[in-house]
């Protein structure tokens, strides 16, 4: 995976995603994720910016 600072996501009850984004701000990575595997996923990423999305935003 390249070098990703920003991490945006969308928020949602039960499927959330999230796309990581590279200092020139070129899309790294779009990833859809369960509840249960957020945390996991936030947890496991070196320092990054979050941005949060209202639903359907990041399509």
């Amino acid at each position: 995976m390249t070098n990703v600072i920003t991490i945006g996501s969308e928020l949602a009850k039960n499927v959330f995603r999230a796309r990581g984004a590279d200092a020139s701000g070129a899309v790294a990575f779009r990833t859809k994720l369960r509840r249960a595997q957020v945390l996991e996923f936030f947890a496991a990423q070196s320092s990054w910016i979050v941005e949060r999305y209202p639903s359907m935003a990041i399509q």
